[in-house]
């Protein structure tokens, strides 16, 4: 959808995430109050980032983004799924 252009969902703890230094839901970081062991594990609940049926991860997914807008375009389908 070219409307979303240049606006990536992206998934924190609290409202913001990282614009106010909130952290983000990833595999490697716990919930905030929470004491579960995920973080040794790489096994906190996460959100998962795809392209095409691809699961591509954040660090892939926010980047792509910024890419002028004519090739973003023709990337496909980009989405994002909260576990």
């Amino acid at each position: 959808e070219r409307t979303n252009y240049f606006h990536p969902v992206g998934f924190a703890y609290a409202p913001d995430g990282v614009f106010l230094d909130n952290p983000e839901i990833d595999e490697f970081t716990a919930p905030p109050g929470t004491d579960n062991g995920c973080e040794g594990s790489n096994s906190c609940p996460t959100a998962k980032y795809f392209l095409n049926d691809d699961e591509i991860g954040l660090d892939m997914y926010e980047p792509m983004m910024a890419h002028p807008i004519h090739e973003w375009a023709n990337y496909g389908t980009f989405y994002a799924e909260l576990n």
